[in-house]
């Protein structure tokens, strides 16, 4: 595998996780619930591969942390407020916002800067973990709706370190 399939696997995720906010915001008043649970169970288990996969030696980045904070505290709000709540919508677009912005920071600098500086086998490795997300995401669909993100994070980093 080469740094081309390591930045590939991560942009195909960062799509896919876009389009899962789009399918949130629409869908049916009766269906969201279920697809906000989906977007944020992908997005826990993507943060929690790419902190592990892509951060020298194990040790995520100031910005890295910053960005995955603030990403973190929207799918909290989210939680909170529950898909019925009036400003959903808006606090949806916020989280949207910061996963833009984490996409392409890491995209245009962490990618970068990570496969000039490791070897071929730490690329690999890299996209390995990343590519196992999916796997990841879909077992941890036995966690009930209503589960909140936090909980989701600790557990997706819990099962990315093993």
């Amino acid at each position: 595998m080469s740094h081309t399939a390591l930045v590939g696997v991560v942009v195909t995720q960062h799509r896919r996780l876009r389009e899962m906010v789009a399918d949130v915001a629409r869908a049916a008043p009766g269906a969201r619930d279920a697809a906000l649970h989906r977007l944020l169970r992908h997005l826990a288990v993507h943060l929690a591969a790419e902190r592990v996969a892509l951060a020298a030696d194990g040790v995520a980045g100031a910005g890295d942390a910053a960005e995955e904070h603030e990403i973190v505290e929207g799918a909290e709000r989210l939680d909170d407020l529950g898909t019925d709540c009036p400003s959903f919508v808006v606090q949806l677009g916020l989280l949207a916002a910061g996963m833009v912005h984490h996409e392409t920071r890491s995209e245009r600098e962490v990618l970068p800067r990570f496969v000039t500086t490791h070897e071929a086998g730490d690329l690999d490795r890299a996209a390995q973990l990343l590519l196992g997300c999916d796997d990841l995401a879909v077992l941890d669909e036995e966690v009930p709706p209503g589960t909140g993100f936090g909980h989701m994070l600790r557990d997706a980093r819990a099962v990315v370190r093993e």
